[in-house]
């Protein structure tokens, strides 16, 4: 029968693992406030340097922190009557794609040093690494051969020139895909991106690709908005809520206070989000975003819902001062 571990060893286990949480929570928790501070701090002036929060140090030291978690927590959790082992490292996609590199021994070394026979291959070990291609950028060179007839000399006949979303502009659909993604579902700057493109060996300016995603949502993207408009308002329920933005080029003051009203429904792994923008947080922004709704809308309980003519009824008001209003 196997013996129990001593009571101080399970004390100093249970310490080791309560330390390593706690390192987590404090590394989360600064984390947390970093971000807040991103999205509702001041950004149309510099912050003074006796401002600057102590939270950001996460920034520099997020990898000692969790390396440090990571080593104080045991690799194995003793219980009693047996003992668990911590889990391993988890294995490598079967998905992604595989590059065989063979490590093999010289003709030299395949011949056996007693008798001078040849060895032969009975069997092989391997091992798999995560390896990373860094990103690639090239050129396409469009190439259109011109035709015309040696006889006559009249005309001369040449492919189409390629769809491209901007005409005569050098970027692509894949450039511009990979430039929306990384800015706003990876939160990368376009500032930050133009470093990337510098390192690649790319001079691609901030400005113009500002440029590029300007007119991507004023053109050719308002056809998918519009359609996930109409399946939103589909959707038997959908949660609003409006939120403090700053604009430094308005007709208000810089400090002024504008809003971005926010809208999602559907159910989870089709979730929809739409946002849009309005000086105003008065009920005529709800009336020309929901006037078409027919379901039930979960709101704060602020009143330009109820009072913008979208016919809502004001519902029972919850914990935290949410309502719930039938839109008819």
């Amino acid at each position: 029968m196997q013996s129990l571990a001593p009571p101080a060893t399970d004390t100093a286990t249970i310490a080791a693992r309560l330390a390593a949480r706690e390192e987590r929570i404090k590394l989360l928790e600064e984390e947390n406030r970093w971000l807040k501070a991103q999205l509702f701090g001041r950004s149309s002036e510099k912050t003074p340097a006796a401002e600057v929060s102590p939270d950001q140090r996460w920034l520099f030291n997020e990898a000692e922190t969790l390396a440090q978690a990571s080593q104080s927590a045991p690799g194995r959790i003793l219980i009693p009557a047996h003992e668990r082992k911590k889990r391993g490292r988890k294995p490598l996609s079967p998905d992604l794609p595989r590059v065989e590199v063979l490590h093999d021994l010289t003709d030299h070394e395949k011949i056996c040093p007693k008798d001078g026979t040849a060895l032969e291959r009975i069997g092989e070990e391997i091992s798999e690494q995560l390896d990373y291609k860094p990103a690639q950028v090239r050129v396409l060179r469009h190439i259109r051969p011109k035709y015309s007839c040696p006889c006559c000399r009249q005309g001369v006949r040449i492919a189409a020139t390629p769809l491209a979303l901007f005409p005569k502009s050098l970027a692509t659909p894949a450039l511009l895909a990979h430039i929306v993604t990384a800015k706003f579902v990876d939160g990368l700057p376009l500032y930050r991106q133009e470093t990337q493109f510098a390192r690649l060996g790319v001079r691609l300016g901030r400005a113009t690709m500002a440029g590029w995603m300007i007119r991507l949502g004023g053109t050719h993207l308002v056809p998918l908005i519009n359609l996930l408009n109409e399946q939103m308002l589909e959707h038997p329920l959908i949660h609003s809520d409006e939120t403090r933005l700053q604009v430094l080029h308005s007709d208000k003051a810089p400090t002024a206070e504008h809003w971005m009203w926010v809208r999602t429904s559907g159910p989870t792994g089709r979730r929809i989000v739409l946002f849009d923008y309005d000086a105003s947080r008065g009920g005529v922004v709800p009336k020309r975003l929901l006037q078409a709704y027919r379901g039930i809308l979960l709101t704060d309980g602020w009143e330009p819902y109820a009072t913008g003519g979208t016919g809502a009824r004001a519902g029972a008001r919850g914990m935290h001062g949410s309502r719930a209003a039938q839109v008819r």
